[in-house]
């Protein structure tokens, strides 16, 4: 019987998986490379402001973030290319880490900004003062990504570049190396712990956030037909001004036995007085809802860039052919 050279074939095996799950990797590539242009043109955007509100100041995190997130999860094609040949332990472990942590980073960020979108428009008691100042944004931002990494730290212990057996003939079995959670059964039951509290997790914030954003559309939907309903409110720029004088009246003083003589006071001088019709509240208002537009875009351009994430995980665990990637 001729020696098999295990090395080739297993070569072979990792170029067929390749074929198989290049319509994932296509996919990939373009969203990811999608948000990386994306996010970069954003964040170039929000950096050049020079007066940045919290919102602002928020939105420039996840623009960042993102960005790297799309960079580090295009680089995760690797994973793909290499399902049968990955032996790199170092780069797995800090693949599985990155990964983790800029994806619950993006979902920490666009809760804090649905929270600052339904406080800032419905105008909900005096919460709103938590998301108002700059230095409360700053800690909410520093707060997740602290919060994320806590999250994700197990990264760097459950994932490893462990080997796969796969059958090519007859009681004949190669070993391949590929990026995937530890097998190890004495951290499965902690691998399955941790995993349900991230859906758990995510699956809260996907909710509520649901729900702050219907309130918010409840709540423009309800103020936009108020304005309909009303056309003729007054409406002008700071600029514009009404001059309204003071009009003296006249003194009549008639004696019983005289013919009415007619006193007239002196002139009034004519005091104009400016009343300011202003229209900041519109102003904000708008602002307000326009930004909200903004994030509400921003928060799906988000979950794309990071539903590969998501995607191949699951192919991962229902095929094993792939990377698993968390």
């Amino acid at each position: 019987m001729p020696k098999m050279d295990y090395g080739k074939l297993a070569q072979e095996k990792n170029d067929a998986n390749t074929v198989e799950n290049l319509p994932i990797i296509v996919y990939m590539s373009i969203v990811c490379s999608a948000g990386i242009v994306g996010n970069f043109v954003a964040l170039l955007f929000y950096v050049s402001r020079t007066n940045k509100s919290s919102a602002t100041l928020a939105l420039t995190a996840l623009s960042g973030n993102d960005f790297i997130c799309s960079v580090v999860l295009l680089a995760t094609t690797a994973g793909l290319v290499h399902s049968m040949t990955y032996t790199n332990e170092a780069a797995c472990k800090l693949q599985g880490f990155l990964n983790h942590v800029f994806v619950m980073n993006s979902i920490f960020l666009l809760f804090i900004l649905a929270l600052d979108r339904y406080f800032s428009i419905c105008k909900t008691s005096s919460w709103k003062s938590l998301f108002a100042k700059r230095k409360n944004v700053v800690c909410n931002i520093v707060c997740t990504t602290a919060l994320s990494i806590l999250f994700s730290i197990r990264e760097l212990v459950f994932f490893e570049a462990g080997p796969i057996v796969f059958t090519v003939a007859e009681n004949v079995t190669v070993i391949g190396n590929h990026c995937m959670i530890t097998g190890e059964k004495r951290l499965a039951k902690i691998v399955t712990a941790f995993n349900i509290i991230d859906f758990i997790v995510i699956l809260v914030i996907m909710i509520v956030m649901l729900t702050l954003y219907a309130f918010i559309i409840r709540k423009v939907s309800s103020v936009g037909k108020r304005r309909r309903a009303t056309p003729n409110n007054i409406a002008s720029d700071d600029s514009k001004s009404t001059e309204v004088s003071d009009i003296s009246s006249k003194a009549v003083k008639q004696s019983p036995n005289e013919s009415a003589d007619v006193v007239r006071d002196r002139p009034t001088t004519i005091h104009p007085k400016t009343i300011h019709l202003s229209n900041t509240d519109h102003w904000s208002s708008t602002i307000e809802r326009r930004l909200t537009q903004m994030v509400f875009i921003l928060t799906l351009a988000s979950v794309l860039s990071f539903v590969p994430y998501f995607i191949v995980s699951i192919i991962a665990q229902i095929h094993k052919v792939l990377p698993d990637l968390g």
